[in-house]
């Protein structure tokens, strides 16, 4: 069961499920904003969709979508505009950014090539 948890400080018997069972959700982290939550929202084919998780509406947006591709390890940055995630397809791994002003996804350019975990050789 891969789920979103909310469990309060002071009252650990008690927890609050943000994500409902039919959603495996993995690689969580906060938003700037402390309200919101991104994490990768598995499709079921070993593949990975950027999702946004607001914890007080409770709405799930899912912010990227591109198939035969695993996007994971979702992190905002300070302005809260980008999105680094890392992106990984049949011909390999590499880290890259969603705008979410412009909604363009590019990836970002390595001093070296990424292996498995991102280990650079130089």
């Amino acid at each position: 069961d891969e789920r979103l948890v909310l469990i309060p400080l002071g009252e650990p018997a008690k927890f609050d499920y943000l994500t409902p069972p039919e959603i495996s959700a993995t690689f969580p982290s906060w938003c700037c904003d402390s309200r919101r939550i991104l994490f990768s929202k598995s499709t079921g084919n070993n593949s990975y969709d950027i999702c946004e998780l607001d914890t007080v509406s409770r709405v799930i947006k899912t912010l990227l979508v591109t198939p035969d591709v695993s996007e994971t390890r979702p992190v905002e940055d300070k302005s809260g505009r980008y999105i680094f995630f890392e992106s990984q397809d049949s011909s390999g791994s590499c880290i890259a950014f969603l705008d979410r002003k412009t909604r363009d996804v590019k990836k970002l350019e390595l001093p070296y090539p990424a292996k498995e975990p991102f280990w650079y050789e130089k």
